[in-house]
């Protein structure tokens, strides 16, 4: 009786020792791709726009030439003004979650953060 009980306790932490591995390594996979979010959102943000449209301003353009660049204007106001500071939060609740060992929400975040990455770099290029 006393060895099966040994062995239910061997079980039991080998169990344990097994689902903290698991969690370590799941968090380290979403740390690296929060990481790999980062750097898109770093590049995306390190994009010399603001320089292109004070270029394009300066040639004075009139008819279809100035309504395109006004429209292409006004989506880069709305993407640097909305998108950029969506993905921000976003980044971090990925964060927060993965430090909190919610890996499923985590990874939910940083795929939707991807897409919409992927979304604002369409819209840019």
């Amino acid at each position: 009786m006393s060895s099966g009980i040994i062995l239910l306790l061997v079980a039991i932490v080998v169990l344990v020792i097994i689902a903290y591995l698991v969690g370590v390594i799941v968090r380290k996979r979403n740390d690296s791709l929060i990481a790999s979010l980062e750097e898109r959102k770093q590049s995306l943000f390190g994009l010399p726009v603001n320089e292109e449209i004070e270029a394009v301003k300066n040639l004075h353009l009139i008819g279809q030439s100035q309504t395109t660049f006004r429209e292409w204007n006004q989506k880069w106001v709305d993407l640097s003004l909305n998108s950029f500071s969506d993905i921000e939060n976003h980044i971090f609740e990925a964060e927060d979650l993965n430090d909190s060992f919610k890996f499923i929400s985590a990874k939910h975040k940083i795929s939707e953060k991807e897409w919409e990455d992927a979304s604002v770099r369409n819209t840019v290029f």
